[in-house]
């Protein structure tokens, strides 16, 4: 399986909820809630740093910031609001805060996932089966745009996808090495190797692009996926230790603490309650 289908397949979507909305000319509109989406119906805009915004566009927010739109003629939005069930999940914060994608550079696969969105979102909210028609639109729009984010400014990525390392071949197999197996003993030689790469250039070039150290990076993933065990089943913490790559529950169980200031037990307790 590829790296975004793995990683939309961890994050699922639990919640989509939409609503139109119209700005009118030279007022502005600040989006203030959780990762979410907007279409632009039909409009002209900026965004965040004098992004100009046009009819067809499409906003991602992978995640909860804050972000002005300022309409330069009257903007008629379709703005959803999403709930994943791994908000944590760092490929997802690693995307940027704002994925622009413009109108010309979506396809007959796009426009027909919008079209039949903007018809669910026609019926009443008490039509059958309406809430998981959203849902599952949504997981494609999102996909679609994910597959159709730009690489980052600054690096030479072949393609355009899912996050900064995604599209990098070399960064491509170390991400996916780590995401398939987080208990294996990963060194920084160990995973220069699967990226083809001296060990001096690897660090320096995953450093660039992703924003951290691989071993930083191979942490965050690490605890992640603890979390999701933690919330979806009760193994023992000997396993769950065992399956993120540390020694013993004990040696776990100190990193785990002392990264979240509460032990493992008690976050599983408080996940599964709530």
């Amino acid at each position: 399986m590829d790296l975004l289908s793995r990683t939309t397949e961890q994050l699922r979507l639990r919640s989509a909820s939409y609503r139109r909305e119209t700005i009118r000319a030279s007022h502005a509109r600040t989006f203030d809630h959780g990762a979410g989406m907007c279409l632009v119906e039909h409009g002209r805009a900026t965004i965040g740093f004098d992004l100009a915004l046009g009819d067809g566009d499409v906003i991602l927010m992978p995640r909860a910031e804050a972000h002005t739109i300022e309409a330069r003629a009257e903007l008629a939005l379709i703005v959803a609001e999403f709930e994943f069930a791994a908000p944590d999940h760092p490929l997802l914060q690693s995307l940027p805060a704002m994925i622009h994608i413009a109108a010309e550079r979506l396809d007959a696969t796009w426009t027909r996932s919008r079209d039949n969105l903007v018809r669910e979102l026609a019926y009443p909210e008490d039509h059958p089966g309406r809430a998981t028609m959203l849902v599952r639109l949504s997981d494609v729009l999102v996909i679609e745009a994910m597959r159709r984010s730009p690489p980052p400014k600054g690096t030479e990525c072949p393609v355009s996808g899912l996050v900064s390392g995604a599209p990098d071949e070399s960064l491509g197999r170390v991400l996916t090495a780590i995401h398939e197996s987080p208990a294996q003993p990963w060194t920084v030689a160990a995973l220069a190797e699967v990226a083809g790469q001296s060990r001096s250039a690897f660090a320096a070039h995953f450093t660039s692009v992703m924003n951290e150290p691989p071993m930083a990076y191979l942490g965050r993933w690490r605890m992640f996926r603890a979390r999701a065990l933690l919330r979806e089943n009760n193994l023992s913490l000997d396993a769950i230790a065992a399956a993120v790559g540390y020694g013993s529950a004990a040696a776990f169980s100190l990193a785990f603490t002392r990264q979240h200031g509460i032990a493992p037990g008690a976050f599983r307790r408080e996940a599964q309650a709530g």
